[in-house]
């Protein structure tokens, strides 16, 4: 029972960072293609628009987020019960 709810939660926590950790990426490979296009080498471009596509990927998501952490502290918590039993 404990193997399985700290397997979700490991699978929520990839779930939940790998897709900021994939929408910065995707930006920041976007922004340093246009850089090298425009020679254009100014590095606090990149960090402000990836600051922001975070910003925005956590407003959009924040829903799905919030409903996935819910369900899985239900889960987790309508389990205690049978962790003191095994």
């Amino acid at each position: 029972m404990f193997e399985e709810i700290t397997r979700h939660a490991f699978l929520l926590v990839i779930l939940i960072s790998g897709l900021l950790l994939l929408l910065g990426s995707t930006i920041g490979l976007l922004v340093s293609i246009v850089q090298s296009a425009t020679q254009i080498q100014e590095q606090t471009i990149a960090y402000f628009v990836k600051f922001l596509s975070l910003v925005f990927g956590l407003y959009f998501s924040s829903d799905w987020i919030n409903a996935q952490l819910q369900s899985f502290f239900i889960q987790s918590f309508s389990l205690i019960h049978l962790i003191g039993k095994t």
